[in-house]
């Protein structure tokens, strides 16, 4: 049951869903909502563990990460999106079971998903990616409490991610004159070329597909 959290002009609004019903708070700072809903996270597991399945008490009963693969992914299949079920399944397959996968459900810990974001990054993983694969490692657990494999699951955190600033170049009338006098200059298909390419707008692709 997801827990949100938006932005209004009053502040911050932290929504949770409980087995009980909804709860719906609203701060004037931000820290303040998110450790309210961390308070929540303990209620929700109490009370879904009171009216959910019974934790399993014999290990030999409780599947390893990649034993539980299958069931996880017909889960995806039938509560995602194909595309985000399909995209489960690759990072299932390229990335937590082979760090992850003969490990039992149960003692997927803090500890664990810790040192599997410390060696997704020396491999050159980036951030954002990693933290995709963190949250389907979380959606994972969290399926697996439900099923009863564990009593509870680790808080993941994610990764802080920064976006890359893109700098726009805006051509100005002398450059667009220069760069046509130069095509024109190397040939006069490429003038007719470039010329194409300032007045119509056409990508690449499209300029390639062209019958000239």
């Amino acid at each position: 049951m997801p827990i949100r959290k938006r932005k209004d002009r009053k502040g911050y609004t932290a929504d949770v869903r409980l087995p009980t019903g909804r709860r719906r708070r609203h701060f004037r700072l931000k820290h303040a909502a998110e450790a309210w809903e961390r308070a929540q996270f303990g209620i929700r597991d109490n009370q879904r563990a009171g009216a959910g399945a019974q934790v399993c008490d014999d290990p030999s009963e409780i599947p390893t990460l990649a034993g539980f693969q299958d069931d996880y992914l017909e889960h995806a299949r039938l509560n995602k999106a194909a595309t985000t079920a399909a995209r489960d399944k690759t990072t299932i397959e390229l990335h937590l079971i082979p760090e992850l996968g003969d490990r039992r459900l149960d003692l997927i810990d803090f500890d664990a998903v810790e040192a599997y974001k410390r060696r997704r990054r020396f491999q050159g993983g980036k951030p954002a990616t990693i933290n995709r694969e963190l949250n389907t490692l979380s959606h994972m657990l969290s399926v697996a409490q439900d099923r009863g494999f564990r009593g509870d699951r680790p808080r993941v955190r994610l990764l802080p991610t920064t976006k890359e600033r893109k700098i726009e170049w805006v051509s100005s009338a002398r450059d667009r004159k220069r760069l046509l006098k130069a095509a024109r200059a190397h040939s006069p298909e490429l003038g007719g070329m470039v010329a194409c390419l300032m007045l119509m707008g056409l990508r690449k692709g499209e300029l390639w597909r062209l019958k000239w």
